[in-house]
């Protein structure tokens, strides 16, 4: 998966050198220290998430294993991510259950934290909004007040009792709103690092970047939006915009999982040191 990221954006370097050459690089460092705060809050929501749906979800070790599933998105059809989370339940206290209920909700939260930015962006910058972005934005909302309790959950445990003896109760109204604005705060880093490099306004900046990720979220067969989120972000900003952009973000990333990783060995290391005795 690394090799083929890697191998992607030299292509797409070479492709667009002339207009990358035109580009600002000496940002770049700020704006992946930017962009490694987006997803760090999509892993708190998912933290938050798996504990509420009854979980142990210690904090550093689930931080861990999202990360390390998130990175992972990049291969096709995103299955590996899946994959990675179930087997480590006995690590999360979680069942496989859980896991696979978590990582819906997360789904959902991600699609409306985003598309809510986008259709809130589009607005504030005072041009059109996207119809599929619109759409997306109705769509999620009925699917979020739909899968309240009081509304669903008794349909949706008589549904699968056949099929699961563990099934978790479903998130209050409240619960589910707070992972969403938790999620929606990433949006704000992500904006300031979409005007440090491309020099747009913030709100235009993020509208469009927040639509080319929507588009990219919903096309399964587009690992992480490679390639489309690329080539609306190039039809709108640029095709400099575009590859600076999706640079960013992967070194954002990195920087995200090595700030984790970094984390839970020194975690690790401080509960192995054995105490010293006076």
């Amino acid at each position: 998966m690394a090799i083929a990221t890697v191998a992607g954006l030299g292509v797409a370097v070479w492709k667009w050198r002339d207009a990358a050459a035109h580009v600002d690089w000496r940002v770049l460092p700020w704006t992946a220290l930017l962009l490694a705060l987006p997803p760090l809050a999509q892993a708190a929501a998912f933290v938050f998430v798996l504990r509420r749906l009854g979980a142990r979800a210690p904090a550093l070790d689930t931080l861990l294993v999202w990360m390390r599933s998130f990175l992972a998105r990049y291969a096709p059809s995103g299955a590996a991510g899946v994959v990675m989370r179930s087997r480590e339940g006995t690590r999360l206290g979680a069942s496989a259950t859980q896991l696979w209920a978590a990582t819906a909700y997360e789904q959902l939260i991600a699609l409306l934290a985003g598309a809510a930015v986008c259709v809130g962006a589009f607005l504030v910058a005072r041009t059109p909004v996207p119809w599929p972005a619109a759409v997306v934005l109705g769509v999620a909302a009925a699917l979020a007040v739909a899968l309240r309790p009081a509304f669903s959950e008794r349909w949706v445990r008589r549904l699968l009792r056949r099929r699961t003896a563990d099934l978790p109760r479903l998130l209050r109204g409240r619960e589910l709103a707070l992972a969403v604005a938790v999620t929606a705060l990433g949006w704000i880093p992500t904006a300031l690092a979409v005007h440090l490099l491309t020099k747009s306004t913030v709100t235009g900046g993020v509208a469009v970047y927040a639509f080319a990720w929507l588009v990219g979220f919903l096309v399964p067969l587009a690992p992480g939006g490679l390639g489309l989120r690329d080539g609306l972000i190039a039809a709108s900003l640029g095709p400099g915009a575009a590859i600076v952009l999706r640079i960013a973000s992967t070194l954002g990333e990195v920087v995200g999982f090595v700030g984790v990783e970094g984390a839970w060995r020194l975690s690790r290391f401080a509960q192995r040191r054995p105490m010293r005795t006076t």
